[in-house]
């Protein structure tokens, strides 16, 4: 067998089907295990639910135009800083409500943008024509930034 034998070609181009294919499903499977991650911590902030505390990079979130994490990381101490965990996740979820919005009310969740760094996971939000921008550190999959487009 040479390398220019047929047999040897068509293992080749089947070898590199192969790699091509498995690449393609492990990339769609990551990008929607990333969709997944931001709804699911998403609804975790509008039901106020405070084990998603634990999924939010707080040194480095920007809620709204609002630096969070500069303000945390100003906090003295860890009994502070748990404190604003809780009141934050809390009342970002009684303005929610408040505002009558309804986690069902977003629809198709996707990836908008994807750097080595971060992740920009995108929901629309059609009765206010807007769509939400939730922006992920691709390491450890934490909540860094809320946003509306």
């Amino acid at each position: 067998m040479t390398r220019h034998d047929p047999q040897v070609f068509d293992m080749r181009y089947t070898l590199v089907t192969l790699v091509g294919i498995a690449s393609l499903v492990l990339l769609m499977r990551m990008s929607r295990g990333e969709v997944a991650v931001g709804r699911e911590i998403f609804q975790g902030l509008v039901t106020g639910k405070p084990s998603v505390q634990k999924r939010i990079d707080w040194a480095h979130l920007s809620a709204v135009g609002v630096e969070v994490g500069a303000t945390y990381t100003q906090l003295p101490n860890e009994q502070a800083k748990a404190k604003y965990r809780r009141f934050f996740v809390e009342y970002f979820s009684k303005g929610f409500r408040k505002a009558g919005g309804s986690p069902k009310a977003f629809v198709r969740w996707r990836i908008q943008e994807r750097t080595p760094a971060w992740v920009v996971v995108a929901a629309d939000y059609p009765a206010k024509q807007k769509t939400l921008l939730l922006t992920m550190a691709t390491s450890g999959r934490k909540l860094q930034g809320i946003q509306w487009q």
